[in-house]
């Protein structure tokens, strides 16, 4: 009997470790193909007076670009925009893996000064929960992602604290996506304040592989609307 457990166990610590290898972040991501570098901007877009819809592509409200490695995961990623009085913000995030799965990541600023510091735990093939804190330590918040068959996003759970670990907000996010596995909308309720609402997505262009060119992200209540625009670099 224990040789019969033992030859179980062994055989679910195989099934677990290959269920969670074949997560990659890119199709987390929901990304197509061997891409090396994704470069994302996100643009305001305003209404005038006559209801025409304007989309002020003089300055992105933010820049990421995120780099690949081989296997699929992203290795670092940047990100900057203005901050106000012509000054520009800038983070970049580096990734540590350990057995092709997030394990833990560091936010710097321009000068390499430590902003925030993540934890990956991964609790099942399909979710892991990710806890932030800022360059002293103090608890920022923390995050649970379950993943769908297909690796995508199915929810999550964004907990926010202040410096003394007092609970801000526990934010809850279902996302809603097509048969192509592309998010259409997702639904947001915080469970401290139960403030709720909804953002919804249309792609309007896409690339020869089938990745997003041009995405308009709106959230009705809060009368937001942004255009999203990507370009990919793949390896050959």
């Amino acid at each position: 009997m224990y040789k019969l457990t033992l030859i179980i166990l062994l055989i679910l610590a195989c099934y677990c470790t290959q269920a969670q290898s074949m997560h990659r972040d890119q199709h987390e991501y929901g990304y197509k193909g061997a891409v090396k570098v994704v470069t994302r901007e996100d643009f305001q877009m305003e209404s005038d007076a006559d209801g025409n819809i304007r989309v002020d592509t003089v300055m992105p409200l933010v820049s990421y670009r995120y780099y690949f490695n081989v296997q699929g995961n992203i290795d670092s990623l940047t990100a900057a925009g203005p901050a106000g009085s012509g000054q520009v913000s800038y983070y970049k995030n580096v990734y540590r893996f350990h057995n092709n799965l997030k394990s833990e990541w560091t936010s710097y600023s321009k000068g390499k000064q430590v902003l925030l510091q993540g934890k990956v735990t991964w609790l099942s093939p399909k979710e892991y929960l990710e806890k932030v804190t800022d360059g002293e330590g103090k608890p920022k918040y923390e995050t649970t992602v379950t993943l769908n068959d297909s690796s995508r996003v199915q929810q999550t759970r964004i907990r926010t604290f202040d410096p003394t670990g007092k609970l801000l907000q526990d934010n809850w996010q279902t996302f809603h996506l097509n048969t192509q596995q592309q998010i259409i909308s997702y639904k947001t309720k915080d469970q401290v304040n139960g403030i709720e609402g909804q953002t919804s997505y249309q792609y309007v262009a896409f690339d020869p592989i089938g990745n997003p060119l041009q995405i308009i992200i709106t959230r009705p209540e809060r009368g937001v609307q942004k255009m999203v625009k990507l370009s990919y670099t793949y390896y050959e």
